[in-house]
């Protein structure tokens, strides 16, 4: 056999994504503008007239925008680009010259009025909009940046100045001027806010000048605010920053109360509660604290399972939730290998407490448990849940990746009897017999009756087939999953009969090698097959049914086994003939006399050639004008051109052919003068003549 059927094992890849914190300051709630009045009552009312136009003309602009859009969208490509790009170019130089003007008049304000009880309202507004100025440059320069770059040669790259960076220096300034001369001003919690994220920014000036000092200055903003304004809507953006923060310092314990304030505080419309609740969960997986993290997780699904109702869409933490939860039961399981050793406790870490306190929780013993068998037990105690398949589903995955295959076979089974019209079981009853040849001693064995089990348990007409009627996909899967199964376990039982060389298990094979041809007779590598089972006719001495395959072979050209085929065709009836008559060169005892020839000596009987005779014959004389394009059996072609000539002659010597014979063996001569084969066929010519009384 020329090819094998081989299975390959998928990869994982994990991934894991962190969360950045908002990316300006209107991500936060503003502070409402109050009405300014001061020592000048004229100054002021123009000041707040200037905002309150500011205002009114960007709700104009943007309503404009959006009827100028629309409009635009009903005409051609190309005139809603240019014209889109226009009007968006006039609004942001609009709205650009209302923010220089407003920035202008606010400067002017502080510098009349610099002690008035409007002063650090006045300051925080300006301190915004010196804060969007800095985002306006940096969006700028970057833009000019790139163009710099791409109209470089890489080996100047180095030459060029470096990436721009957002300078926060003004905000930062009037922000703490607010701090220092008004700590009574009624947004100080935003102020905090603010400067604690000019500071953590990785693109502001003040970050990319010393990273590290920048961080120490953003958290201890960051803590004030949380500190001094627990309630605070910004203390939840400052809680979640702080415990990323700590974190990534791997100072999980300091980490922990502020994602946890975040839960606690934020309601489940927030953007961080989520977050939270991730950040949360994995911190308490950092300390192995499995209880916590799997309680989390489970609560973070909750949550996406309801806002999956709402909108449709489930959390983007999801997957992670999933994958963690499944981790944290591979690890569970893990750990409980120590409770096999009846001295644990003279060696146990604190965690491992922790792993017992659970289980007594989940209603499991003390002792070694699959992590499929905690998962199973988890949600027992929690409750059913529909993400709970997930979940299994995952684990599954976790413990293929950390070649802990037989736990994997057996979740992979839980899943099919757990969830038995799951449309991927197919795929998973596959896999458990891929991974049954993956284990450090393969049992090909416990492989081939999981492929059969695939096959029965998944066929077309079976229960799983009719739950899956309306999923054409899953079914196809199954099918072609069915297909590969049944060449798998058919070249199995082949390699095996291969080894013992036994007929009967290549009887086996040729069974398997049936049902697959009789399932899929529109197969890709349907002749491929069929040549395998034409091998195992042969070798389990059915050749009568190896001769119809290798036929069947013969009459369709362009696959690569028709010389093959010619070859065995030849074979399988030398086997036939010697199975059914006997030795070639014995006349077969129940042959008939066909005619009678008259010789010096007397008479000759003349026998008739069986059809079996016959067709060695003509398969023999096939080969010899043959010429074969397969190198491999081209070779085994020349090799056997001297036997494939004398055999003809030897079945018609002893069937009294004196004259068919001489004729033949007379061509052995001539073709192969000085071998055994040329001698022996003289002999036999010899022998004719001497019989027919014809010596001379």
């Amino acid at each position: 056999m020329k090819r094998t059927y081989r299975l390959v094992a998928p990869a994982l890849v994990l991934g894991l994504a962190l969360l950045a914190p908002p990316a300006s300051a209107q991500d936060a709630p503003a502070a409402a503008t109050q009405r300014i009045t001061g020592p000048v009552q004229s100054e002021v009312e123009a000041y707040d007239d200037a905002l309150r136009r500011f205002r009114a003309r960007m709700e104009e602009f943007t309503t404009d925008a959006r009827a100028i859009v629309d409009q635009l969208e009903r005409e051609e490509r190309e005139k809603i680009t240019f014209g889109y790009e226009v009007t968006l170019t006039d609004l942001n130089d609009q709205e650009t010259q209302l923010r220089d003007l407003a920035i202008t008049r606010f400067e002017y304000f502080l510098q009349k009025y610099p002690d008035s009880e409007y002063t650090a309202h006045v300051m925080f507004r300006l301190a915004e909009l010196y804060f969007e100025l800095a985002n306006d440059e940096w969006s700028q320069a970057a833009a000019e940046q790139r163009v710099l770059e791409s109209n470089t040669a890489e080996e100047d790259m180095f030459d060029l100045p470096p990436d721009p960076t957002r300078d926060y220096s003004r905000s930062i300034a009037l922000y703490k001027t607010i701090l220092r001369e008004h700590p009574s001003y009624e947004y100080l919690d935003g102020t905090y806010y603010m400067l604690g994220y000019c500071y953590n920014e990785p693109l502001s000036t003040q970050y990319a000048s010393d990273p590290f000092a920048a961080e120490g200055v953003a958290k201890e903003y960051f803590e004030k605010l949380v500190v001094q304004f627990p309630d605070s809507p910004f203390s939840i953006d400052g809680n979640f920053i702080l415990g990323e923060a700590y974190f990534a310092d791997n100072d999980i314990d300091k980490a922990i109360p502020h994602f946890q304030a975040v839960v606690t505080k934020a309601d489940r419309n927030h953007n961080l509660y989520d977050k939270g609740l991730y950040m949360l969960a994995w911190s308490h997986y950092k300390l192995s604290d499995y209880g916590e993290t799997l309680g989390l997780f489970t609560r973070l699904l909750d949550y996406s399972e309801e806002i999956f109702k709402e909108s449709g869409q489930d959390s983007a933490l999801k997957p992670e939730a999933v994958e963690y939860s499944a981790i944290s039961f591979s690890d569970l399981s893990d750990r409980s290998l120590s409770f096999s050793d009846p001295d644990w406790q003279e060696y146990a870490s604190q965690d491992l407490y922790g792993v017992q306190a659970l289980f007594v929780q989940i209603g499991l013993t003390q002792a070694y448990h699959t992590p499929v068998d905690i998962a199973g037990a988890w949600f027992d105690h929690v409750g059913e849940r529909a993400f709970e398949i997930e979940i299994v589903k995952e684990l599954a995955e976790v413990l293929v990746a950390q070649a802990r295959y037989e736990e994997a076979i057996s979740t992979y089974a839980f899943i099919q009897d757990r969830w038995p019209d799951d449309p991927e079981n197919p795929n998973y009853q596959f896999e458990v017999a891929r991974l049954y040849m993956t284990l450090p001693i393969p049992d090909e064995e416990a492989s081939s009756l999981a492929l059969a089990r695939l096959n029965d348990r998944y066929a077309e007409g079976g229960a799983w087939w009719v739950a899956n009627r309306n999923n054409p996909d899953a079914q196809n899967n199954a099918r072609r999953y069915i297909e590969q199964s049944l060449a798998s376990v058919a070249v199995e039982y082949h390699r095996r009969a291969q080894s013992t060389g036994e007929a009967s298990d290549f009887a086996k094979a040729a069974d398997r090698y049936r049902e697959y041809l009789t399932k899929f007779p529109f197969a890709d590598d349907y002749y491929e097959i069929e040549w395998y089972l034409a091998d195992t006719l042969y070798n389990s001495n059915q050749y009568e049914a190896a001769i119809a395959e290798y036929q069947q072979l013969l009459k369709v050209s362009g696959h690569p086994y028709v010389d093959g085929a010619r070859f065995q065709l030849f074979r399988a009836y030398s086997e036939l003939v010697a199975q059914t008559y006997g030795p070639t060169d014995v006349l077969p005892q129940n042959a008939t006399v066909e005619r009678t020839v008259e010789t010096a000596s007397g008479q000759r009987n003349v026998y008739a050639l069986s059809d079996e005779h016959k067709a060695l014959i003509e398969a023999s004389d096939a080969l010899s004008k043959a010429q074969f394009t397969d190198p491999e059996w081209a070779t085994v072609l020349s090799e056997n051109q001297m036997a494939l000539m004398y055999i003809p002659g030897q079945i018609l010597f002893a069937h009294g052919d004196f004259e068919g014979a001489r004729e033949r063996l007379m061509r052995v001569i001539e073709t192969f003068p000085q071998t055994d084969e040329g001698e022996y066929s003289a002999s036999v010519i010899i022998n004719t003549y001497s019989a027919d009384g014809d010596l001379e």
